[in-house]
C-alpha cells in the first residue's frame, strides 16, 4: 500500500506540471513565431526546380513520421512551382490556436498569398485559410487549406481586346474571384499608368472573351485627373435608364436614355459662363426633337421646331403620304388626309404655335392652316385661312362651334401669291386664344378650347391640283428650369 500511494503521488505531481505547462506556455506566440520563420523560409529559396527545395524545407519544418513529399507537393505545386518568387501576408488577427493534452497545436489563421514578391500590387494574390496540426517540437504534422478568393491582373489594348501580358496594355483590371471562378464585388479598371478609368460589379465572366462578360448594376468611368466621364446602369449587360458624359472639367455634355440596351433619348446640354443652363436640345429616336431655352434668372422655354429641312422631320408626323423636299412640307395629290398633326407633351399651361404656310399652286377657294388640341376627330379646334378671310372654330363631342366664320382682314388682301409666306399663330395666355397672320392679332377667344396634344395642319381639298407648302413649324412652353442638370453638372460632385 506504501508504495502503491508514492507512486500515485508521483503520477499526479507529473501531471500536474504538464498541466501547468500547459496553461502557462503561450502557444500564440510560439505559433505566430513559427509561421513568421516558416514563410520566410519559403519566401528566401533559391532554387526553382521543384523537388530540389521542398527536400530540406520537409526536413526542417514537417513531421516526417506523418507527413510525405507528396503530401507537400500536392498542396504547393500550384502555388509555388509557376511563381518561384512569393510573398505572404499573414492575418494575425485570425490566428487561433488551440493547445491540446499531448503537446500538440491546432493552429487556424487567413493568408495572403501574392505570385509576386517584388510587387505585390501587381500580382496574382490567393485569400486562403489554413489550418495546421503542430507537433510538440513544433513541426507540421498536417496542413490543411482552402481558397477562399483569389484577385488577378488582366490587361487590355486601346481597344480593350485583352492581352496575356503588360506589353503594348493601354488597361489593366483588378478583379477578385471565389474558389469556382465566380467574379466577387466591385471591378476596378485602370489606366497603365495606374489612375483609376472605371468600376463595375460583374456577375459572370468569359475567361477567354471579354466582351462576353456579364455586368449588373451602376457602371462608372473616369478621366485620369479623377473626374467622371461616364456614369450608367447596366441589366444583363444592357444599357438601362439614363447614362451621364461629363468632360474632364466636370462639366455635364450629355445624357443618353437607354431601353434595354436601345438608346431612345440624347440630351445635349450649353451653358452660360457662371455654368448655368443656356440650352438643352433632346433628341428622341432622331424626331420629337425639342429644346429648352433658358435665360440666367433660371425661367426657360421648352420649343418644338421643324424646318423639314434636307428631307428629314425633327417630329413625328401623323402621315407619310404628305411630301417634305425643298425644306417644306406639301399637301401631295391623292392624298387622303385632310390632317397632319405631331403628338406634343403638351404641358396644359400657356403655349404659342406657329407657322409659314404659302399657297403654291391652284389654292384659290381651298382653305388651309392650323389644327390645334387635336384630341380625336370629333375633338379639336382649326384656324385657316381662304383668300382674304379666315375662320375659327372648333368641335366638342362632334358638335361645331364657329368662333370666325370667313371674316375679311386687311393684312390677307393684295398678298395672296406664291410668293408671299402667310405666318400663322395661335398664342395661349391663361384661358384666352389669340390669333395672329403675320403679326397682326385678327381674333382672340376667351375661353380655351385645347382638348388633346395633337397639333399640327389643317387642309380643306382634296384636289390633285391643289399645292400648299407648309414650313417652320414651331410650338413654345413655359418649362421648369431642369435643376436635376445643374446639380450634376457641379464638379464637386464627380470625384
Amino acid at each position: 500500500m506504501k508504495n502503491n500511494s508514492s507512486l500515485l503521488c508521483v503520477t499526479s505531481l507529473l501531471i500536474a506540471v504538464f498541466l501547468s505547462n500547459c496553461v502557462t506556455r503561450d502557444v500564440n506566440s510560439d505559433s505566430k513565431e513559427f509561421l513568421v520563420n516558416y514563410y520566410q523560409t519559403l519566401e528566401r529559396k533559391e532554387v526553382h526546380k521543384f523537388d530540389d527545395y521542398y527536400e530540406p524545407v520537409l526536413s526542417n519544418w514537417f513531421d516526417q513520421n506523418n507527413i510525405t513529399l507528396d503530401d507537400v507537393k500536392s498542396k504547393s505545386r500550384a502555388y509555388f512551382q509557376k511563381w518561384p518568387i512569393s510573398k505572404h501576408v499573414i492575418d494575425f488577427s485570425s490566428l487561433n490556436c488551440t493547445l491540446n493534452n499531448n503537446g500538440t497545436i491546432n493552429v487556424s489563421y487567413n493568408l495572403d498569398y501574392y505570385c509576386s514578391k517584388q510587387d505585390a500590387e501587381d500580382s496574382l494574390k490567393f485569400y486562403i485559410d489554413i489550418e495546421l496540426l503542430l507537433s510538440d517540437k513544433m513541426k507540421i504534422i498536417s496542413i490543411e487549406d482552402d481558397v477562399i478568393t483569389r484577385t488577378k491582373k488582366e490587361y487590355f489594348s486601346k481597344d480593350w481586346s485583352k492581352l496575356k501580358t503588360s506589353e503594348n496594355a493601354s488597361y489593366y483590371r483588378i478583379l477578385t474571384l471565389d474558389k469556382d471562378d465566380n467574379p466577387l464585388g466591385l471591378v476596378k479598371d485602370y489606366y497603365i499608368t495606374g489612375e483609376l478609368q472605371g468600376t463595375g460589379t460583374l456577375v459572370s465572366k468569359s475567361m477567354s472573351i471579354d466582351s462576353l462578360n456579364v455586368w449588373d448594376g451602376e457602371l462608372k468611368w473616369f478621366h485620369k485627373n479623377g473626374f467622371l466621364s461616364r456614369k450608367t446602369f447596366v441589366v444583363d449587360s444592357l444599357f438601362e435608364g439614363l447614362s451621364f458624359n461629363w468632360d474632364e472639367n466636370g462639366v455635364l455634355l450629355y445624357t443618353l436614355k437607354y431601353q434595354k440596351g436601345m438608346p431612345i433619348q440624347k440630351s445635349e446640354f450649353e451653358y452660360f459662363e457662371d455654368g448655368k443652363l443656356k440650352i438643352m436640345s433632346v433628341d428622341q429616336n432622331e424626331v420629337n426633337k425639342y429644346q429648352i431655352y433658358c435665360d440666367e434668372s433660371g425661367s426657360c422655354e421648352q420649343t418644338f421646331k421643324e424646318d423639314f429641312s434636307y428631307n428629314s422631320l425633327s417630329l413625328d408626323w401623323k402621315y407619310s403620304d404628305w411630301n417634305v423636299t425643298n425644306s417644306m412640307m406639301y399637301y401631295t395629290r391623292n392624298s387622303n388626309s385632310r390632317l397632319n398633326y405631331v403628338e406634343i407633351p403638351y404641358n396644359k399651361g400657356d403655349f404659342k404655335l406657329s407657322s409659314f404656310i404659302t399657297p403654291k399652286f391652284n389654292a384659290n377657294n381651298v382653305p388651309f392652316g392650323f389644327v390645334y388640341g387635336y384630341k380625336d376627330n370629333d375633338n379639336y379646334g382649326s384656324f385657316t385661312i381662304n383668300s382674304n378671310t379666315f375662320s375659327i372654330s372648333h368641335y366638342s363631342d362632334g358638335i361645331l362651334t364657329l368662333h370666325a366664320d370667313w371674316i375679311e382682314d386687311n393684312s390677307l388682301s393684295g398678298v395672296w401669291n406664291e410668293n408671299y409666306d402667310k405666318k400663322l399663330m395661335i398664342q395661349k395666355k391663361g384661358d384666352s386664344l389669340i390669333f395672329a397672320i403675320n403679326a397682326n392679332k385678327v381674333f382672340t377667344i376667351e375661353n380655351d378650347y385645347t382638348m388633346g396634344d395633337y397639333f399640327g395642319y389643317f387642309i380643306g381639298s382634296k384636289e390633285d391640283s391643289t399645292l400648299i407648302a407648309f414650313d417652320d413649324f414651331e410650338f413654345t412652353q413655359p418649362a421648369e428650369y431642369p435643376i436635376h442638370y445643374d446639380t450634376i453638372n457641379n464638379i464637386n460632385l464627380l470625384k
